[in-house]
């Protein structure tokens, strides 16, 4: 048996990373739609519209993270068993780390644990820039992209302490999806 068939199937995971509003679900919508393959939503916007209008608290941030975490791992094991080469993931821990911090002052230590421990094959990382805010029921009242720019620098260090691979993401929608298509297909065929 060679060692090529003998080696365990893994999907490429991909993580959309930014913050609100830089086009992480488009781009993953346009990504999955280009390569039809498995697509894990961000679920803290499918739990803040559940609980609207109530205001989050910190044990929100737990179940969010939690809930992103068992979504990830649902289509890890789909995409594993029926042998699809790519994940694409909008958000993490990282961002729920981050979201903590800034709405409540504090992070719950699954949380941090997570973020400092799970791992990506690339990280895709959308900036504002070229993108503009849009208002909805689930986001904050105002323009949150810019307050959060030091978070968002963190993360990025986070990022490559970790040494994952991260391509930040600028411009139209457009050029933000040739430019990942372009960094997923080398990865890709290196596999």
């Amino acid at each position: 048996m060679s060692e090529q068939s003998t080696k365990r199937f893994k999907p490429l995971r991909v993580l959309l990373m930014g913050s609100e509003c830089t086009g992480k679900t488009t781009l993953g919508s346009q990504l999955v739609e280009h390569y039809q393959c498995a697509f894990v939503a961000e679920y803290a916007r499918e739990y803040a519209e559940q609980a609207l209008p109530r205001q989050l608290e910190i044990q929100d941030a737990i179940l969010i993270a939690r809930g992103q975490a068992k979504a990830e791992q649902e289509a890890l094991r789909t995409a594993t068993f029926n042998k699809t080469p790519l994940i694409i993931i909008d958000t993490d821990a990282r961002m729920s780390w981050m979201y903590s911090e800034l709405y409540f002052d504090q992070t719950d230590s699954w949380i941090v644990h997570r973020a400092l421990h799970k791992r990506y094959d690339l990280i895709l990382f959308t900036t504002p820039d070229g993108i503009s805010w849009q208002q909805d029921s689930v986001r904050p009242r105002r323009d949150p992209r810019f307050i959060e720019t030091s978070q968002l620098r963190y993360l990025l260090q986070m990022t490559a302490h970790l040494n994952e691979p991260f391509l930040p993401l600028s411009g139209s929608k457009e050029q933000r999806l040739e430019k990942a298509i372009l960094f997923i297909n080398t990865i890709l065929s290196n596999q």
